[in-house]
């Protein structure tokens, strides 16, 4: 009935203002169930390497408005998450307060991680989203990515960790702006771990020891 009815109003608007208003409306909500299935698609990838190898403390570039944190804080037992934009982090501050494990840093993240290192004795899950891009040129801005490697790589070897680290937005490593190109992300990697896999799958790039 309600199909009907909607079909209905439709037909009885599809030559009139309210037409384009209509599919206006139509598109935003396909962009947020669009934007919401990624998302949800993402921490489930996250969610998986945690439990693949046995790692509890997460660790997130790129806060912006929280929803990795919120929609993983009750998969891991420590979430350190690192946001520039101090309005950002005040918000994500405040909005995760109450929970002891969740810890939120301001911050620039190729400067912040080696102070989260120092102090560090056990593998973590890195999730690299801390890139400015521009949505009408498809492309980042700039990407703090080299500097968050270089910090996580050479603690993983002085530690003799196996820490496993996940980039999110592969696609748009094309090596434009200030930016690197996956090769050379790949090449950058293997520099210090050439046994190590890098794999890229559902926008995501993988990195880790072999299992």
């Amino acid at each position: 009935m309600k199909i009907q009815l909607k079909e209905a109003i439709k037909k009885i608007i599809k030559h009139t203002f309210l037409y384009k208003i209509y599919l206006d409306v139509q598109n935003i909500h396909l962009k947020k169930l669009s934007h919401f299935i990624k998302s949800k698609r993402k921490q489930r990838t996250i969610r998986h390497y945690g439990k693949k190898f046995g790692i509890d403390t997460l660790i997130e570039t790129g806060t912006y408005l929280g929803n990795t944190v919120e929609g993983l804080k009750s998969s891991f037992k420590k979430i350190i998450s690192i946001e520039l934009d101090k309005n950002l982090y005040e918000r994500a501050k405040q909005k995760f307060s109450s929970y002891k494990h969740i810890t939120i840093v301001q911050g620039d993240s190729g400067k912040v991680i080696p102070e989260i290192l120092a102090n560090t004795n056990y593998k973590c899950l890195f999730w690299l989203d801390a890139h400015d891009y521009s949505k009408e040129e498809n492309r980042f801005i700039q990407t703090p990515i080299r500097e968050e490697l270089s910090h996580i790589l050479s603690h993983s070897l002085i530690k003799n960790l196996d820490h496993v680290i996940l980039i999110d937005d592969a696609r748009l490593f094309t090596g434009q702006g200030d930016c690197s190109t996956l090769e050379e992300i790949r090449n950058f990697v293997f520099k210090t771990y050439p046994d190590w896999i890098f794999e890229i799958k559902n926008d995501i790039i993988r990195i880790h020891k072999r299992k």
